[in-house]
């Protein structure tokens, strides 16, 4: 597995013969690789090199990479030739320290969630507080088998000295909030708000995450909206993002579903219990500020346009570049419908691209239309069996989803 670990420890060598000089830095890229430098000086002519790092592996090359395969105390020999007449050698002892692992066990409980085969994927993650840089440093993947356990271990091995986040996933995860999602240690689904581990000189285990599961509730409520980024003064909605995890949390910030946004930047919950709730946009090192205080209730069970905007450390609810419609205005009707479709209150004489998907996530349809002066238009999709699906309307001014029932 590869393994870049954000320390060096460099020591310079040197020989002096005649009117030659050789020498070597090393570098330690992770605590069993090791990166060296060769330098020489009063060499004439074309110049060779040759390492032996004492393992039995060898180089011709000026700067070579090592990886060695058990920890211990190595000789490293350098000899410089040249054409000119001049040749030299220098070594020294390398140690590569004994492998200081970091284990835990990945634990499900039942009374939550199914405990079923599974494949999971877990990373080693480094996150500088000053400079704000993530790294995953490693990662190491399992078949569990769940089903009669609620646990499965881990181990990452050669881990230096450090804070460390730790995060696992299911492979077989699926969008729309069914299924174990990917949690930190020890328990949130949130980078921000995860535990750290810290690695000494020697080993440590018992680094458990409890994995999340959403769950799919059921109710008359329906919340969307979209993220994107690059918008600015020139353009009123910027390019969507695809693929964002989204949570949807409660009042009590637990959360109650996941989702990812769509190729046209776009997400959407549906089935939700009346009730207060929170939508938080999730990406590894950004700093996020959820969108809160959204209510579905009797009066309002359809909210759209809960948008957010992405630069390139934060994330942020969009309140401004997207118009909002209050939902005594139906964009659809009717609704049910047998696929001959009105769509009103949208943009006036302007193109509208339509995309539906339907509840697997499968984009079923995509058009442009254009709209009259009362900013309207017919959609037909009686072709489409019947079903729920979820239509995506994007103007220069507009970006909502709604849903919408299809019954011949």
């Amino acid at each position: 597995m590869n393994k870049i670990i954000p320390f060096l420890f460099a020591v310079l060598l040197t020989y002096q013969s005649n009117a030659c000089t050789i020498g070597f830095s090393y570098t330690y890229l992770s605590v069993n690789t090791i990166t060296f430098v060769s330098t020489a000086a009063g060499f004439t002519g074309a110049v060779s090199y040759q390492w032996d790092f004492g393992d039995g592996n060898v180089s011709t090359t000026a700067n070579p990479v090592n990886t060695y395969s058990f920890p211990g105390n190595y000789r490293v020999t350098l000899i410089v030739t040249s054409t000119g007449g001049c040749m030299d050698s220098t070594s020294t002892i390398v140690t590569c320290v004994p492998g200081i692992s970091l284990s835990g066990n990945i634990i499900r409980d039942s009374s939550i969630g199914p405990l079923t085969t599974d494949t999971l994927l877990l990373w080693l993650i480094t996150y500088d507080t000053v400079t704000h840089i993530i790294a995953a440093i490693d990662s190491t993947g399992a078949v569990a088998t769940f089903p009669g356990t609620s646990t499965m271990p881990y181990s990452f091995s050669y881990v230096p000295p450090g804070n460390y986040l730790i995060k696992v996933a299911s492979m077989i995860y699926t969008s729309g909030g069914i299924g174990w999602v990917p949690t930190y240690l020890d328990s949130s689904v949130l980078w921000s708000a995860a535990n750290y581990v810290t690695v000494g000189t020697s080993s440590v285990s018992g680094a458990d995450i409890y994995q999340r599961y959403g769950t799919t509730t059921t109710g008359p409520g329906f919340i969307a909206g979209d993220v994107r980024t690059g918008a600015g003064k020139a353009t009123a909605v910027g390019d969507p993002v695809s693929g964002q995890l989204i949570y949807l949390l409660n009042s009590s910030r637990h959360m109650v579903s996941s989702t990812y946004t769509n190729t046209s930047g776009v997400y959407n919950f549906s089935n939700i219990p009346m009730g207060t709730y929170s939508v938080y946009p999730e990406t590894l090192g950004y700093t996020t500020t959820a969108w809160n205080s959204i209510t579905v209730s009797s009066a309002e069970t359809i909210i759209n346009n809960i948008n957010f905007s992405k630069n390139s450390t934060s994330i942020k609810p969009n309140t401004t570049s997207i118009q909002t419609f209050p939902t005594t205005k139906n964009l659809i009707v009717p609704n049910p419908s047998n696929g001959i479709i009105q769509l009103q209150y949208v943009s006036v004489n302007a193109p509208i691209n339509i995309s539906l998907t339907n509840v697997t996530g499968q984009k079923v349809y995509e058009s442009i239309l254009q709209t009259n002066s009362e900013g309207k238009c017919i959609l037909n999709v009686s072709h489409l069996p019947n079903g729920v699906y979820f239509i995506d309307l994007i103007t220069q001014s507009v970006n909502t989803v709604q849903k919408i029932v299809i019954q011949h």
